[in-house]
């Protein structure tokens, strides 16, 4: 599969962030969303966007009052074909990246939570290492 300069450094940053926060790899949800029906539609040449879902472990009495978008997680998804990384961590920060997957240039970003627009500065940095070191010819894969 053609996968985006971005696309493939945010798979290094998920895989390497997983890891060293004792997150299993998750349920995938279906890409149901329409904007990426139509983006496959209209550019069937464009590279797909590989999308994975890393989540930590939550044990049943700890599920009470915990809603899905404040379980901590890793996720690589598609929002009109372009990658989308969003991170939610232990303390329920969330930060989310968007970049273009034809140039790998950063697009834009939301956070929240008291820390989550730190997190978002320090995702960013790690996939904009991870994007010079795939432009500079290094192999990234974290496996």
């Amino acid at each position: 599969m053609n996968t985006s300069i971005a696309n493939k450094a945010m798979l290094r940053f998920a895989e390497e962030y997983a890891r060293e926060n004792w997150y299993l790899e998750g349920w995938q949800r279906p890409d149901d969303f329409w904007g990426n029906a139509c983006d496959r539609r209209l550019h069937p040449d464009k590279p797909q966007v590989v999308r994975v879902s890393y989540v930590a472990p939550v044990f049943d009495e700890d599920r009470e009052g915990l809603s899905y978008w404040k379980v901590p997680r890793v996720e690589i998804e598609s929002n009109f074909g372009q990658p989308r990384l969003c991170v939610v961590d232990r303390s329920g920060n969330f930060c989310c990246l968007s970049y273009d997957r034809d140039t790998g240039a950063f697009k834009e970003a939301q956070a929240w939570g008291k820390d989550g627009l730190s997190l978002a500065v320090s995702v960013k940095s790690h996939i904009d290492l991870y994007v010079q070191m795939i432009r500079d010819g290094y192999d990234i894969r974290y496996r």
